[in-house]
């Protein structure tokens, strides 16, 4: 892996091309993200303006080579590239890797909140979109049993939706940058990385505080799809908190890498 992370920070060349490749194959956003945060962590924001403006041109080109779904290929490019830039961007300011995350978790789990308070609950839109899927590709004649139960299970997942979609846009930006981290970390060879390890992060006392805060007010304030959903968050955060945790382990005990299955 170092061997791979030292020819990635290598060329500025090598990180374009990579991170425009990776970004169009399936599951490569992730590591198109991590290449990117990697480019900022080495070079600053402004050092890798040229990988990142020129990645983008070659996604926006592949997408007018393929008109549907161009658009949106380049929309969700500017938008991953301006969020690896920014968890770059701050990694680089607070210098550390738990800090970066928790701050990451306030502001996610407060644009949650803005998002609600601006937008208001989506559920009725997602609803519809479900159910014009549902009609398209559910035969038509279930059994009324099944009808209902189908029902039931898309009003719940549209209920939930917005939370999930939020979670996951979270979850791609720590994955991202942890990777990104590791990349730059090997690839510039230090002996100690130096903002800290994945395995050292912790939701911190004063952070969990702060989240129960958060919560009672919304509790008292907003709805209950915004207050599902920030539950939600919080159990996704601490799940992350949980896995830094199991690495810790396997490191302090000299655990086999199945431990981590």
């Amino acid at each position: 892996m170092k061997d791979a992370a030292i020819w990635i920070m290598g060329s500025k060349h090598r990180q374009t091309v990579l991170i425009a490749a990776l970004f169009l194959v399936p599951f490569g956003v992730v590591v198109s993200m991590g290449v990117a945060t990697a480019s900022v962590l080495a070079h600053g924001l402004i050092g890798s303006l040229s990988v990142l403006v020129s990645s983008f041109l070659i996604l926006a080109i592949a997408g007018l080579v393929s008109p549907p779904g161009g658009v949106l290929l380049a929309l969700i490019a500017a938008g991953a590239l301006a969020v690896s830039a920014g968890a770059a961007v701050g990694l680089r300011r607070t210098q550390a890797l738990t800090l970066t995350v928790q701050l990451s978790l306030v502001l996610g789990m407060l644009g949650l909140v803005v998002f609600f308070v601006v937008v208001g609950d989506l559920t009725a839109v997602w609803l519809q979109i479900f159910e014009a899927w549902a009609a398209q590709n559910v035969p038509a004649d279930l059994p009324a049993e099944d009808a209902k139960l189908l029902a039931d299970s898309l009003e719940e997942a549209a209920a939930g939706f917005t939370g999930l979609v939020a979670v996951g846009l979270w979850l791609l930006a720590v994955a991202a940058l942890a990777l990104g981290y590791f990349i730059w970390d090997a690839g510039k060879q230090y002996s100690e990385s130096p903002f800290g390890r994945f395995r050292d992060f912790n939701m911190g006392r004063s952070l969990a505080i702060l989240l129960l805060v958060l919560a009672v007010v919304v509790s008292l304030l907003a709805t209950e799809g915004l207050i599902s959903d920030l539950a939600r968050f919080c159990s996704i955060a601490f799940g992350v908190h949980g896995l830094a945790r199991l690495h810790w382990s396997r490191e302090r005990w000299k655990l086999p890498v199945m431990a981590l299955v």
